[in-house]
């Protein structure tokens, strides 16, 4: 048998799969963005900021706490 080690690491290709997410959930993403909005804090806009940056390149925008 052939003992070779395969690369099974999925390509970046295939881990952008937010492109073809369906509406229930980019509804989930809306949905906790409001909740961070209503926790406030720190954290919350640290949160915000992060899911901004990531979906960006998929045309959602989510918000940012005021004043944090």
């Amino acid at each position: 048998m052939n003992n070779i080690k395969r690369d099974t690491a999925p390509s970046r290709s295939q881990l952008k799969i937010a492109g073809h997410m369906t509406s229930s959930d980019k509804q989930i993403l809306m949905d906790h963005a409001k909740s961070l909005k209503q926790q406030g804090g720190r954290g919350a806009a640290k949160e915000l900021e992060r899911m901004n940056k990531m979906y960006a390149p998929y045309g959602l925008s989510f918000g940012r706490i005021e004043g944090v």
